[in-house]
């Protein structure tokens, strides 16, 4: 079933909060605090203690591109990003991936080749507290962007961050973009990142709505969000989201829908109860 593992489940459990006049540091402070505190707190009521992390010191902090660029060059020698506004940018990224040791995605989208690029390459090795931060533009239409140098080329980058433990995403955060021409100019470029492969994003639009509520106005933002059912996991020492779930895995409820549902046949057969047949008309 699409969408469920270990650790993934259609039906979850999100915090989110919103902030006027915060920026990403200030963001990224109040998440170190808080993980610690869980720390401490998960120590004191369950006894449990995650010996194999280091909460008390600072959270480490590694950029998108750079570190992307680090770990491709151990495969691929003196590889840079590409210039990501190009329309050739996909066609780079996926020849790139031929000299990788594992498969490409089946995607034609920049943003989702870039995904699974720093997903195979650096989220998993965040094993200790780590900030990835300054995603490219393209991952992160929503959030305030601006350009930055690395070596000889420029690239436009997000404000934005996400945390990662064990090589596993728990909060992700970002200052929003508040300009309705920049929201419209990001609106656009989504639309031009679409994956030609599924027939799901051919269809799309700029959501004039949004929009439209910007014009009215928005000071600087902050936008915070975390997965609640992994905290409980990291902290609870579980392994399988299934284990903290309320009311099971989306697998579990059609389960017991389909038990169910076989049981109220044999019943009705059983006691011979005539049961109403549709029939479709011309």
């Amino acid at each position: 079933m699409p969408g469920v593992d270990n650790t993934h489940n259609p039906e979850f459990t999100t915090c989110e909060f919103y902030e006027i006049m915060t920026s990403l540091p200030e963001l990224m402070s109040t998440t170190e605090v808080l993980f610690r505190v869980l720390a401490n707190v998960s120590h004191e009521i369950l006894n449990a203690t995650l010996a194999d992390i280091d909460f008390e010191k600072p959270f480490a902090v590694v950029e998108f591109i750079p570190a992307l660029e680090i770990a491709m060059n151990k495969h691929i020698e003196n590889w840079t990003l590409p210039d990501l506004t190009k329309h050739d940018a996909a066609d780079l990224l996926l020849q790139a991936y031929e000299r990788l040791p594992f498969a490409a995605p089946r995607t034609t989208s920049v943003p989702k080749i870039l995904d699974a690029l720093v997903g195979e390459l650096v989220e998993s090795s965040c094993l200790q507290p780590t900030f990835i931060i300054h995603h490219p533009e393209c991952m992160s239409p929503l959030a305030k962007s601006f350009d930055k140098a690395y070596g000889g080329s420029t690239q436009r980058v997000s404000a934005r961050a996400e945390l990662f433990i064990r090589g596993r995403e728990y909060v992700n955060c970002y200052e929003e973009e508040n300009s309705p021409l920049e929201q419209r100019r990001k609106f656009d470029a989504q639309l031009s990142h679409r994956d030609k492969r599924d027939a799901h994003e051919t269809h799309g639009e700029v959501d004039e709505g949004y929009l439209g509520a910007l014009e009215w106005g928005m000071p600087p933002t902050g936008g915070w969000g975390c997965g609640v059912d992994r905290i409980v996991m990291l902290f609870g020492g579980k392994a399988r989201i299934a284990d903290v779930l309320p009311f099971g895995t989306l697998r579990n409820v059609a389960a017991l829908g389909s038990a169910q549902a076989r049981r109220r046949v044999q019943s009705v057969l059983s006691s011979g109860t005539q049961v109403p047949v549709a029939t479709a008309r011309g």
